[in-house]
């Protein structure tokens, strides 16, 4: 199997779904999110390498690189090695340059109200996820969005994914002159990090399950594309976003919007009523059933 082949394989792979998707999908957010949403029409995807809880991006890393070690014990030929200890490389002088946007199954999680929307403006906004489409033009290069594809929770599955996915590259690898195998390596290095990327953006350890999470995740080479990124201050930081998701007609398919309990329920929910009215959506509005102490 070729380079072309592979990236062609594994990338059909980062779309496949591993269970069936409900008819609705939840995206938690702040006020301040839900008034760029619905005045923009679009949904916009975080960088993967600033998401809100950092030890989800250290989990995936972690993970790829004790595979990697593995790999690195069974294998000794000079080309597997500069194959590893290159993929390993890039990892560290590229961090993954994804975007992701999140959704769950459920509308009304005590732990989404907790991690994703803070103070005193929560919302849950519930889409028609056949309705949702990747934006259709971007800027230089063409980024390939996968989704709404499921995060997987479990390890051993996340592990022989990973174990499979570099076995295939250094099988491939194999295949070639083996006095040319070291100067394949860095081409073949090049595909398997690009091949890993939109997977390591599905794993969660397993405490997260309940979650039921389904992302939305735009790959892009090697940073090519800037003019498309904005920024917004969160967390002390300036985090990277770029616009994503449009609804296939002119308003995004918004079926109705939950209120996370806060001292100021009442108000937020006249507020999201206003937006909506403002800008053009019918959308009904619902207090969220969970209590959450602020």
């Amino acid at each position: 199997m070729d380079v072309s082949s592979l990236r062609g394989r594994w990338h059909s792979a980062a779309r496949a779904a591993n269970r069936p998707l409900p008819d609705l999908l939840s995206h938690y957010t702040s006020g301040i999110a839900l008034h760029g949403i619905l005045s923009s029409n679009h949904l916009l995807g975080g960088n993967y390498a600033f998401v809100n809880d950092r030890t989800e991006f250290l989990y995936s890393q972690n993970l790829l690189h004790a595979v990697l070690d593995r790999a690195a014990v069974q294998h000794f030929d000079p080309g597997a090695d500069a194959l590893i200890k290159t993929t390993k490389q890039l990892f560290h002088d590229s961090p993954p340059d994804l975007y992701i946007v999140c959704f769950c199954e459920a509308s009304d999680l005590l732990s989404q109200w907790r991690g994703y929307a803070r103070g005193t403006s929560r919302y849950c906004i519930e889409f028609k996820w056949q309705s949702l489409k990747p934006i259709a033009k971007f800027s230089g290069s063409n980024p390939v969005i996968h989704g709404p594809t499921p995060v997987i929770y479990d390890v051993d599955n996340q592990e022989q994914i990973l174990t499979e996915l570099i076995e295939e590259h250094l099988a491939a690898l194999a295949r070639e002159p083996e006095d040319s195998r070291p100067q394949f390596a860095a081409r073949y290095a090049d595909c398997l990090y690009d091949c890993v990327l939109p997977m390591l953006a599905r794993f969660k350890d397993s405490v997260f399950a309940e979650e039921r999470e389904w992302r939305y995740i735009l790959v892009q080479e090697h940073r090519q594309i800037l003019d498309d990124i904005t920024f917004m201050a969160a967390d002390g930081i300036m985090k990277p976003f770029r616009v994503m998701l449009e609804g296939l007609h002119e308003r995004l398919p918004i079926d109705a919007i939950v209120i996370g309990d806060s001292p100021r329920t009442r108000q937020a929910e006249e507020s999201a009523r206003l937006m909506l009215e403002r800008f053009g959506y019918s959308a009904p509005v619902k207090r969220s059933a969970v209590p959450l102490v602020v």
